[in-house]
């Protein structure tokens, strides 16, 4: 039998906790632990113990950001080398190039939003 970090045997063959919530604190308590990486009851467990959960990065939304940023990257470059060119490109390529540049940078401003999934 696996014994428990107290000695105490395994939680699955102590007592449960009955905790008794709305429909929306349920909610609320399960996207806490999953923000944390963690099942519901071990979050519980953990924050009924003192532990406080750390923040979970989501790489996949720090990828998206690090894309996005090089996308923008090379917009700029494309709009620095406009400015300076004396062969000016003509006004619906420009439209273009700064639709494309306001797009990247909403890209970039939800993917910021999405990085850290919470703080709980």
């Amino acid at each position: 039998m696996t014994r428990s970090r107290n000695g105490a045997g395994t939680r699955r063959t102590t007592t449960p906790i009955t905790v008794w919530c709305l429909p929306s604190e349920r909610a609320e308590i399960e996207r806490h632990a999953r923000a944390a990486g963690m099942s519901t009851s071990a979050n519980l467990r953990e924050v009924g113990v003192g532990y406080e959960p750390r923040s979970v990065v989501d790489y996949e939304q720090v990828a998206v950001l690090t894309r996005t940023h090089a996308d923008l990257n090379r917009l700029g470059g494309l709009l620095k080398m406009w400015l300076t060119n004396e062969e000016r490109i003509r006004p619906p390529d420009l439209e273009r190039l700064l639709k494309r540049i306001e797009d990247a940078s909403q890209k970039m401003i939800e993917s910021a939003g999405k990085i850290v999934r919470s703080r709980t």
